[in-house]
């Protein structure tokens, strides 16, 4: 008789650690839960892969090769520093990774803006170039050709 409530007592107590445990890592399976929704969502999606004009295969072998070692020691790493550090840690280190990629991110969306903003004027410089020439006008010094300073400060 002393067995079973052993048992049970063992059992009840093993499904409180594992509530416990649930209540004290709320962000990792919120982190996990949105990021197998977005999977979802995004795999549902036609993507340029699978048009019936493509002639790409729809997995890039090489890229799995360069990421999922990279893929696969940051889980490790992840799922150590989880156990590890506390809940709060963790948030500012996610939200310091997250402001890191954003700055990255924003960083080359203003480089490609200011190129295609040069792209956008050189072409039409060269209308107006077409235009004046049958209309045998001088013209205009062509945008952008000594100025590769703006084009470095974008990138800065």
């Amino acid at each position: 008789m002393t067995t079973t409530t052993t048992t049970t007592t063992t059992d009840r107590n093993e499904a409180k650690r594992r509530r416990r445990l649930c209540e004290e890592r709320p962000h990792a399976r919120a982190t996990v839960h949105h990021s197998s929704i977005m999977t979802c969502i995004t795999s549902s999606l036609p993507s340029v892969a699978n048009t019936p004009f493509s002639t790409r295969p729809i997995i890039d072998w090489d890229l799995i090769l360069v990421m999922e070692p990279v893929i696969l020691l940051g889980a490790i790493i992840g799922t150590y520093l989880n156990k590890i550090l506390e809940g709060k840690i963790i948030i500012v280190m996610l939200v310091l990774l997250l402001s890191v990629i954003a700055h990255m991110t924003l960083k080359k969306a203003r480089r490609m803006h200011h190129a295609e903003e040069l792209y956008i004027k050189r072409i039409m410089w060269a209308k107006q170039k077409r235009m004046n020439a049958q209309t045998h006008v001088s013209s205009p010094i062509y945008p952008g050709s000594f100025d590769n300073n703006k084009l470095a400060e974008a990138g800065e």
